[in-house]
């Protein structure tokens, strides 16, 4: 994947030296990042909007940055763990280096939609 943007992190550092990781496909981390997008959206519209929760608003930045930074962790090693598409671009436009940009547009983009929709239906609302 020649695109996507170097995150090096200290579970990718450790599953390089173990040999965990292996060259995955376009689709696999199309999947890996819309899935994390959808957890993590999931997370901030739990964290930050529930009104019948005790905690609303005061845990939000402890709850959104451990989750971050523990998808960073897992997730990270396997496609960047960018779960943002601008994370993405930026980098892209200065590498000029476009090859798989795709993966970091479309997976967050499809994980957000769903995460929506999935917080729509959980909370009733339509």
């Amino acid at each position: 994947m020649t695109g996507r943007p170097l995150v090096v992190t200290v579970a990718a550092l450790v599953a390089i030296a173990f040999g965990v990781i292996t060259i995955i496909s376009g689709w696999r981390a199309l999947l890996i990042e819309a899935v994390g997008t959808f957890l993590f959206l999931l997370v901030v519209v739990t964290v930050v909007s529930d009104d019948t929760a005790a905690w609303k608003g005061v845990l939000a930045p402890t709850a959104i940055g451990g989750f971050i930074f523990t998808a960073a962790l897992t997730l990270g090693a396997f496609s960047s763990g960018s779960f943002n598409p601008a994370r993405s671009i930026d980098p892209a436009i200065w590498a000029v280096d476009f090859g798989d940009i795709w993966i970091f547009i479309i997976g967050p983009l499809l994980g957000a939609m769903v995460a929506g929709i999935a917080a729509l239906i959980v909370r009733g609302e339509s």
